[in-house]
């Protein structure tokens, strides 16, 4: 009769089997999930699209994955005119119409997202720019060549700063100073004699403007004559 004897696997044997055999399937399953860093560099903006009346706000969330995660974002405006940007708020401006904000991530152009916005006229308004009132004025016209003259402003339904050029090439500057109420604006008139014009612009809605026309004259120049001579 044959007798048939059963070994026992050794301890150590049975484990580097039951080791190789959970390697195998760790590799099978792609050992776990990924890394942020293993991602692909994308950047995005949330929410991608949205809806707000004239002068309204939209918060933004800006998602990053992979490379783009430690880079800096700066959000901005396409359109001219199409609103503001206050950290990661957007500002509407005053004139209805559709703008989008853009995301970029410093150093690499094309690590960029985009969101679309619709601004509808304000709740009780027409929408149109007539909704807006801007005028401004000078303390005193005619103005002596080389002298600073104030300029007093008036803005009714006007969202963001004010931008003043002068149309004439040569025909003086505006220039603004922050005082502790606000900007103050004034004129420098040029050293040329002549008829110039100031243009003044709503930064955030460009149709809301308004040109003024100013003149510039000669300085009175005070000559004293000589004395007569007392020999003749």
């Amino acid at each position: 009769m044959t007798r048939t004897t059963h070994l026992a696997p050794e301890p150590c044997r049975a484990a580097s089997l039951l080791g190789s055999a959970l390697l195998v399937v760790s590799l099978a399953c792609g050992g776990g999930g990924s890394s942020t860093t293993s991602d692909p560099p994308s950047v995005a903006l949330e929410p991608q699209a949205a809806t707000v009346e004239a002068g309204g706000r939209v918060n933004f969330t800006v998602r990053s994955t992979g490379a783009a995660v430690g880079r800096t974002k700066t959000l901005r405006v396409e359109e001219p005119g199409g609103g503001s940007i206050a950290g990661q708020t957007y500002i509407a401006p005053g004139q209805p119409g559709v703008y989008h904000v853009r995301v970029d991530a410093s150093g690499d152009p094309a690590l960029s997202g985009r969101a679309e916005i619709t601004v509808t006229a304000a709740s009780g308004s027409s929408g149109t720019p007539a909704n807006g009132r801007l005028s401004f004025h000078l303390r005193h016209d005619p103005i002596t060549t080389g002298s600073v003259v104030p300029i007093g402003t008036l803005r009714i339904n006007v969202p963001g700063p004010l931008l003043f050029t002068v149309v004439e090439p040569d025909g003086g500057a505006v220039h603004a100073t922050q005082r502790r109420t606000g900007l103050a604006y004034a004129y420098h008139a040029p050293d040329t004699p002549g008829t110039y014009h100031i243009k003044c612009v709503a930064g955030d809605d460009p149709s809301l403007q308004c040109e003024r026309e100013v003149h510039v004259v000669a300085r009175e120049s005070h000559v004293h004559p000589e004395p007569p001579d007392p020999a003749e």
